[in-house]
């Protein structure tokens, strides 16, 4: 089959206003909890509030933050991978292309842990480098 460059241009063009949607709500609207859960002190708070003690975690709960960062970084990759994968042309090998969502969503969990927990970057930059990222991602499985 064979497609016009106009339509490939339309295809890319909606694949992007796609993904950039899909990151917005996946990233603002569709966290609920998650958003709360995946901060440490989130979690100590809670443990505070339950015990009537001071906000420290016993050892055994220390990282159970970092398995939401992971959820939320997997869920946010797929969410932003399905317009590419639905509308576009993808070359890759499906286990490359898994690969690719994978790294992806844990790239994300670490951004977001840079935000949440290490306050090392503020919200511009946890933003700026999330659109790297749908810019790498879509570099990839699109080329």
């Amino acid at each position: 089959m064979i497609i016009s460059v106009d339509t490939m241009i339309d295809t890319i063009g909606l694949i992007i206003l796609l993904t950039a949607l899909a990151h917005i709500v996946e990233d603002f609207h569709l966290q609920g909890k998650m958003a709360d859960m995946k901060q440490k002190s989130w979690w100590a708070e809670q443990w505070a509030k339950h015990n009537g003690t001071a906000p420290k975690l016993p050892p055994k709960y220390r990282y159970d933050y970092v398995i939401v960062l992971i959820l939320h970084g997997m869920e946010w990759s797929i969410c932003v991978s399905l317009p590419a994968l639905a509308l576009g042309d993808i070359s890759l090998p499906l286990a490359a292309t898994l690969a690719v969502v994978v790294i992806m969503g844990l790239i994300h969990a670490l951004i977001d842990d840079l935000k949440a927990n290490r306050l090392v970057i503020n919200l511009w930059t946890d933003q700026l480098l999330h659109m790297i990222q749908l810019i790498l991602l879509l570099s990839v499985l699109l080329w």
